[in-house]
């Protein structure tokens, strides 16, 4: 089981951004999907990093950072492949080291 990549383990430390979750420990992993305990719920995700049922991802590695889209469409696309291009970069050294 992977999440975004990555290999789950149990115990592993995780966020949701979901409201009133935050950080969670990973306390069981089966083939398709793994469980998260946080302080006031459990809650199961598949490798998308969504909850079971769910169609979007709320759960990460750590707090995600957010970058604030701007008005003009065509800067927001120049600026979005400049933030791609640098994340694979850093993929591609992280595979390589």
């Amino acid at each position: 089981m992977r999440l975004n990549g990555e290999i789950v383990n149990l115990n592993d430390r995780v966020f949701d951004i979901s409201v009133q979750r935050g950080f969670g420990k990973v306390i069981r992993i089966s083939e398709n999907y793994f469980e998260v305990k946080f302080s006031n719920t459990t809650v199961r995700y598949d490798e998308s990093g969504s909850q079971v049922g769910k169609e979007w991802q709320t759960l990460f590695w750590t707090r995600p950072m957010i970058v604030p889209p701007v008005k003009d469409e065509q800067n927001w696309n120049v600026k979005r492949e400049m933030v791609d291009a640098i994340i694979q970069i850093v993929r591609d050294y992280r595979d390589y080291v």
